[in-house]
């Protein structure tokens, strides 16, 4: 299966004309927390490495065995209709990592403007 991008689009704004207009909810992530995953000292030893080595590291196409270890696919009814992707989801075990090759984010035109900046100029 090719690489999918699993940034979430932006939610469609919904109509703000009418008496039933609702406001928009705040709370998109392109990104989501569910979709991240924690290496811990234990399995940063396994794999020989430090939380140091990641600084300032590209990002990297690694190869993970997943296993899915819970399934929910449920659909309820509210109000005489049925609410569809109500509550579908499926949780992995990440069973085995190859992290393939780290390298270091090369230096972009203005990092040392940017530097400077944090720093300041007396620095």
């Amino acid at each position: 299966m090719a690489l999918v991008d699993m940034k979430r689009p932006k939610p469609a704004k919904k109509s703000t004309k009418g008496p039933e207009a609702a406001p928009i909810s705040g709370n998109y992530e392109e990104r989501p927390y569910s979709m991240r995953f924690t290496l811990e000292a234990p399995e940063l030893e396994a794999l020989g490495l430090k939380p140091s080595d990641f600084a300032g590291m590209e990002p990297i196409t690694a190869t993970v065995v997943l296993d899915p270890i819970n399934i929910r696919d449920i659909e309820s009814k509210a109000a005489d209709e049925w609410s569809r992707n109500s509550n579908k989801a499926v949780e992995f075990q990440v069973m085995k990592i190859d992290l393939g090759a780290m390298t270091k984010k090369t230096p972009g035109k203005f990092d040392s403007v940017n530097k400077q900046k944090k720093k300041g100029p007396e620095e």
